[in-house]
């Protein structure tokens, strides 16, 4: 049984364009903002109201190869810790 964890699931749309940069180490490192929504209806008024969440996302090694590409309005899933 695990006590603790340190998980993350995020599903959402790329902010802009992702960008790449490399550590002192010569490591690629790509960052790029998600964007994940979230909403709940008001009981007074029955309204719905949404709420914008961003996210900083920092990808490294393989996973910062694939997310080099990533362009604004892009839908992704991220997983990591």
């Amino acid at each position: 049984m695990e006590l603790y964890t340190n998980d993350v699931k995020l599903k959402g749309y790329i902010g802009k364009n992702a960008e790449s940069f490399a550590t002192k180490n010569q490591t690629t490192l790509v960052r790029f903002s998600l964007a994940t929504k979230s909403g709940y209806k008001k009981k007074q008024s029955g309204e719905w109201v949404n709420h914008t969440e961003w996210h900083r996302i920092a990808a490294f090694g393989k996973p910062a190869d694939y997310a080099k590409g990533l362009k604004k309005g892009d839908y992704v899933e991220v997983v990591g810790e």
